[in-house]
């Protein structure tokens, strides 16, 4: 309702300034502007239909903000032919304002839609050019410029638009192999509309193999309730619900709904160079996961809980027969994730002292101040020697 209202206020404003008289001007500006807005709106819905992120309220306020730069032209045109008394200004204000918004409309509709490059032309020039039609078959304006005159340099602006949209998109296509174009789009379809897949097939195109390693522990007895301990070192990102971000939640649910247990899924030593490209990949993992969870008991003992501090970083660990569970901060100090190398670091320590496993946890607590880089080449033998805990 209040996009109605701030489109009719639009066309109400556009009237005043071209006609001069304000009560005739309403009336007009309403039928110049407001008016085509709203039908060429509805032949846009239609003709985008499909398109996730061109929902109705969306093209109203595209048409508004075109509109507004081509009232904001009128306004500085008729401001300056009352200062020089010389129509020309207006005429040129008038054809300035009617291309910016032709060019807005179709950067607009050129990235963030699929369509081909034809239904943009018609999806950004609808509304204006209805708009331009009516104007000059109901009003006889003092314009020295023909409506033809009009499309012949709105053409050429959009043709150097079209242009200037091709080139950014072949400079992206030889830096990282396809248009920059394409993925602004599909990140806009992810943040706008949670549509995950077209940045996740992107993902797909760039990712590299890589072997993904997921430790746990289980604690519990044959026949009686169960508590599963999983440490995947795999990066719950990059965003919101793309590539890997949500198998924490998923190695839970999963493990908890086919395996009737209690699950914890802390973060493991990973930075962002470990996300899951895409959903698919997260399954593969999950199904591996799945395949691995069979248990076998064995009577337990635990090792005291051994706490270490080396300048910021904390470190504690407690043993749990030949397993180890290791946990990494350096709270409250903030920190970005501790680097994989970090925890391999560690493992291969632990190992070396005849462990079967270590589990490195990323306590990931650490909210406060500035940011602490960790290095892993930096921190590899900075980690306290001493006996097995």
């Amino acid at each position: 309702m209040e996009t109605l209202l701030l489109h009719i206020l639009t066309g109400m404003l556009f009237g005043v300034i071209l006609h001069g008289e304000p009560t005739q001007g309403l009336l007009l500006g309403i039928l110049w502007v407001t008016t085509p807005s709203l039908l060429a709106d509805g032949f846009i819905l239609y003709l985008t239909h499909g398109e996730p992120m061109l929902q109705l309220k969306r093209i109203l306020g595209l048409s508004l903000f075109s509109n507004t730069f081509w009232l904001g032209a009128c306004f500085l045109g008729k401001t300056a032919l009352l200062l020089t008394n010389n129509p020309h200004l207006l005429t040129y204000a008038y054809a300035i304002g009617f291309s910016v918004s032709l060019s807005l409309r179709f950067i607009v509709f050129s990235t963030v839609t699929l369509m081909k490059t034809p239904e943009n032309l018609a999806a950004s020039a609808f509304q204006p050019i209805l708009s331009l039609l009516l104007f000059f078959n109901t009003f006889k304006p003092t314009f020295t410029l023909s409506p033809l005159q009009f499309l012949i340099s709105s053409s050429l602006m959009l043709f150097s638009t079209q242009i200037f949209l091709l080139d950014v998109d072949r400079m992206a296509k030889r830096t990282i192999g396809f248009g920059s174009l394409e993925l602004f789009r599909a990140f806009l379809a992810n943040w706008t509309v949670d549509l995950g897949k077209p940045l996740e097939d992107f993902f797909e195109r760039i990712g590299t193999s890589a072997a993904v390693h997921i430790s746990f522990i289980v604690f519990g007895k044959d026949g009686g309730s169960k508590s599963m301990f999983v440490v995947p070192y795999v990066h719950p990102g990059p965003f919101k619900n793309v590539g890997s971000s949500a198998l924490p939640m998923l190695i839970q649910d999963r493990l908890e709904a086919e395996k009737n247990l209690i699950v914890s899924v802390p973060h493991g030593t990973s930075g962002h160079e470990m996300n899951l490209t895409s959903h698919a990949q997260s399954e593969k993992v999950l199904e591996r996961l799945l395949e691995k969870a069979n248990f076998n008991f064995h009577p337990l003992k635990a090792s005291r809980m051994v706490r270490v501090n080396v300048g910021e970083a904390k470190a504690s660990c407690q043993r749990f027969n030949d397993i180890a569970v290791v946990t990494l901060t350096l709270a409250p100090r903030n920190m970005e994730d501790i680097p994989s190398t970090v925890g391999e670091a560690i493992m291969n320590y632990g190992k070396s002292l005849g462990l079967k496993s270590v589990l490195v946890i990323d306590a990931h607590n650490s909210t406060e101040g500035s940011l602490s880089p960790i290095q892993g080449e930096e921190t590899r033998n900075s980690y306290p020697r001493g006996r097995n805990p």
